[in-house]
């Protein structure tokens, strides 16, 4: 099953930011209502992918703080180029 964004999604109000996410708010309420399913009990999954660059990290550290302050637990990971590993 793919999951598409129509612009017809119709998404909770999301918290306040913590900082201003400029031309990214269409992602971030993709994220945050498929956030609202999990809590509700249907299970979700949500790939981030693009071209090194576009905000991929900072979407993701706005909706950790707004989920943190919804009460969430955010588990974390990442990658390091350190060893000559690549991420």
């Amino acid at each position: 099953m793919v999951a598409q964004y129509t612009r017809a999604l119709v998404v909770d109000q999301i918290p306040r930011l913590a900082s201003p996410l400029v031309g990214r708010q269409r992602e971030l309420a993709f994220i945050w209502n498929h956030y609202k399913l999990a809590k509700a009990g249907c299970g979700r999954v949500v790939f981030l992918v693009g071209e090194p660059g576009i905000d991929k990290t900072c979407i993701l550290d706005e909706f950790t703080w707004c989920v943190t302050r919804d009460g969430a637990v955010v588990l974390q990971g990442g990658a390091s180029k350190a060893g000559s590993m690549p991420p």
